[in-house]
């Protein structure tokens, strides 16, 4: 079979799976394909999935397009031929709601190093887009407690919503290309992700898989829980006591093993044979 990647707006997770597995990625299908991996469920990317009907399709669902289709009513739950799979195992009990036996893939971040150290003094990583899923105000209310520690600021490619402005110690990093990150990686030791709501985002697999300390609003193995009631002051607390606390070793092994590239293509090989599909993992 001859799969393609769909991405209407060619991600960086798209990206990602070009460069394992070799399959071709592009905006919209178009050309000779077998089957069609649409990497997310955007609105142009469910149109495109209703359309192929009799295609065989993966349909990887994320945060906020399971959330927005799941609470859509209208939305219509017909794929024809089509496996559902998500980002986060806490995805996977919402999307049953409208779709048949939707599945965890663990899919793999790009981090062909995984022995990156940490440089003293370590600060704290941040990834801070304007978009509604974000607890923005809870996350800026967080940064004015902390001024004796660096804090690392990565940034999606629309609105910035902090930047080295806001307070002295961040040190706003843009957009960063998945070769540049790991210079970044070595300067920090925590990650804090505060969200309304999520999937399970890459950059929390990545800090895991480095054995960092993360701080979360979502319940994931390996990271520090942080709870709707808790305020800025304690959250800020609980991030100084990790900042020059040991690798999480016992946690890296953990990621390090569900998001491997073998643990992917087991999964995904697997569900695909259920279908009566041949996924290319023999490309590259």
């Amino acid at each position: 079979m001859i799969w393609k990647i769909v991405s209407y707006d060619n991600s960086v997770f798209a990206k990602r799976l070009n460069r394992m597995f070799g399959i071709e990625v592009c905006l919209k299908p178009e050309g000779r394909f077998d089957g069609l991996f649409f990497f997310n469920m955007a609105p142009a990317h469910l149109s495109f999935a209703h359309k192929y009907h009799r295609i065989p399709k993966i349909c990887y669902w994320t945060g906020t397009d399971a959330r927005l289709f799941v609470e859509d009513k209208n939305a219509s739950a017909d794929f024809g031929n089509a496996l559902h799979v998500t980002d986060s195992p806490l995805l996977v009990g919402k999307l049953s709601q409208k779709v048949s036996s939707p599945c965890f893939l663990p899919i793999p971040p790009y981090l062909p190093n995984l022995d990156i150290g940490i440089e003293r003094p370590a600060g704290i990583l941040m990834y801070l887009t304007d978009h509604k899923a974000r607890d923005i105000e809870r996350s800026k209310a967080f940064i004015k407690q902390i001024h004796d520690i660096p804090i690392y600021m990565l940034h999606g490619k629309g609105k910035k919503v902090v930047d080295g402005k806001f307070q002295d110690n961040i040190i706003d990093l843009d957009w960063i290309e998945d070769e540049a990150r790991e210079s970044i990686f070595r300067k920090v030791s925590v990650h804090i992700r505060l969200m309304h709501y999520d999937g399970l985002s890459q950059t929390v697999v990545e800090m895991k898989m480095l054995g960092r300390h993360v701080f979360y609003t979502e319940i994931v193995p390996y990271c520090n829980p942080v709870e709707a009631d808790d305020s800025p002051s304690d959250i800020a607390e609980s991030v100084r006591q990790k900042i020059d606390a040991p690798l999480d070793i016992e946690g890296a092994e953990y990621y390090r093993r569900v998001f491997s590239k073998e643990n992917f293509l087991k999964i995904i090989t697997e569900l695909c044979a259920l279908k009566g599909w041949d996924f290319p993992y023999g490309i590259v």
